[in-house]
C-alpha cells in the first residue's frame, strides 16, 4: 500500500525521476510539442509497466541543464494533463503532495533534478481533477525562474490510475498555460507501457544536502576541478526485473571511457565517459549496492553510491549508465582548469 501522501512532504517537500536530455534518457518513445518525453519515476520499479499504478515523469522540451532557464507558470495559470481512457481511472483523493491523504491523485512540479520541485504545498499551487482522466495544476503564485530553473518537469503519482492491460505506446495531451504572458502551449508526451519490469538505475539527490533541513542538491549537473570529484556523490537506486532492490552490485572500470556494473560476478549493466579530448584518468568507482527504501512511496532498493573522478582535461565529461535490458541514464560533470 502506498504510504500517506503527507509524507511526501518530507521528502520531496524538502526541497521527487529521466529524463528528456540529461539523467533520465530512458530510450523514450518520440514525443512532439513542449512535451520532449515521459519516462518511469525514479522512485519505483513498475511505474510504466501494464497493469500497475501510474508513475511518471513529464519531461519538457528544455534542457535539465539548471543553467537554463525552464518555464513559468504564472498565478491562476494552469497545466492540464489528460491520459487516454485506456488507463483506467477510479475515483480516489485528489490534492497537493503534502496535505493528500491515500490513495491519492496528486503530483509535482519539479525544476529538473529528482526530490527537488517547487514546494508541493497549496501556497505555490493547487492540484485537481478535471473529469476522470484530466489532472490539473493551477499556480498560486508566478513559478518562474529566479532562484531556481525553474518548470522542467511534472511528476505524477496516481493512485487511482491503472496502467493500460495492453503493452504498446499511449499518448498523454499536456495543455500548459507556460508561453509568453500564459499563453497556451501544447504537447503530445508518449509513453512505453512495458509488458513487464525491466532493469533500472535512478538517480536519487536525498543525500545531496549540506543540512538536514537544506534543499536537495542537483548532482547530475556538477562542477569540479581538473583531476577532482564534484561535491556531490553520484547516489542511484537500483531495481531488478522482480522489480526487488539490486544489493551487491558494484562498478568495474576496465579503462578511460568506462567499465561494468557487476553483480556476483556476472555484468548487469555498463558505464561509459564521454570525456574532453586528449583527457586521461577519468573514472568512476563505487560500490556494493545496500538494501535502502526509496523516497516518497518507501520502496524498497538498493542504493549504489559512486564517486566520480574528472581526468587531467579541463571540460564537459558525460557519463551514462545502461542496464542491461533496461533503462539508461546520464550524469554530467564540467572540470575547470
Amino acid at each position: 500500500m502506498r504510504k500517506q501522501h503527507a509524507a511526501i512532504a518530507a521528502t520531496v517537500g524538502m526541497a521527487a525521476a529521466s529524463l528528456g536530455t540529461g539523467a533520465f534518457a530512458q530510450d523514450a518513445p518520440m514525443s512532439e510539442g513542449i512535451v520532449s518525453s515521459v519516462v518511469k519515476a525514479p522512485i519505483v520499479a513498475d511505474g510504466d509497466v501494464a497493469g500497475a499504478l501510474t508513475d511518471l515523469v513529464i519531461n519538457y522540451d528544455i534542457s535539465l541543464d539548471p543553467s537554463e532557464p525552464g518555464r513559468t507558470l504564472p498565478a491562476g495559470k494552469s497545466i492540464r494533463v489528460t491520459f487516454p481512457e485506456s488507463f483506467a481511472s477510479t475515483e480516489v483523493n485528489v490534492g497537493p503532495a503534502a496535505t493528500c491523504e491515500s490513495p491519492c491523485n496528486t503530483g509535482v512540479l519539479l525544476q529538473g533534478w529528482p526530490q527537488r520541485p517547487f514546494p508541493p504545498v497549496p501556497d505555490f499551487y493547487s492540484v485537481e481533477m478535471d473529469g476522470s482522466h484530466t489532472l490539473v495544476f493551477t499556480a498560486v503564485q508566478d513559478l518562474a525562474p529566479g532562484a531556481t530553473p525553474g518548470l522542467k518537469q511534472n511528476h505524477l503519482i496516481l493512485d487511482g490510475f491503472t496502467n493500460p492491460a495492453e503493452p504498446g505506446t499511449y499518448e498523454i495531451l499536456v495543455e500548459a498555460e507556460t508561453g509568453p504572458d500564459g499563453a497556451l502551449e501544447t504537447g503530445t508526451g508518449v509513453v512505453t507501457i512495458h509488458p513487464e519490469i525491466r532493469p533500472s538505475i535512478n538517480p536519487t539527490s536525498i543525500f545531496a544536502k549540506d543540512a538536514d533541513d537544506a534543499p536537495n542538491g542537483n548532482t547530475i549537473y556538477q562542477e569540479s576541478t581538473v583531476g577532482g570529484s564534484p561535491q556531490w556523490d553520484w547516489d542511484f537506486y537500483l531495481f531488478g526485473a522482480d522489480g526487488g532492490p539490486i544489493v551487491g552490485a558494484a562498478l568495474e572500470q576496465r579503462n578511460d571511457t568506462g567499465g561494468d556494473i557487476v553483480l556476483d560476478g556476472a555484468v548487469i549493466g555498463t558505464y561509459s565517459i564521454e570525456a574532453p579530448e586528449g583527457a586521461t584518468g577519468q573514472g568512476v568507482s563505487g560500490g556494493p549496492s545496500v538494501d535502502a527504501t526509496a523516497p516518497v512511496l518507501g520502496k524498497p532498493a538498493g542504493r549504489l553510491t559512486t564517486v566520480f573522478t574528472a581526468g587531467d582535461a579541463a571540460g564537459d565529461y558525460v557519463t551514462t549508465f545502461e542496464m542491461d535490458g533496461g533503462n539508461s541514464l546520464q550524469m554530467h560533470v564540467a572540470a575547470g582548469g
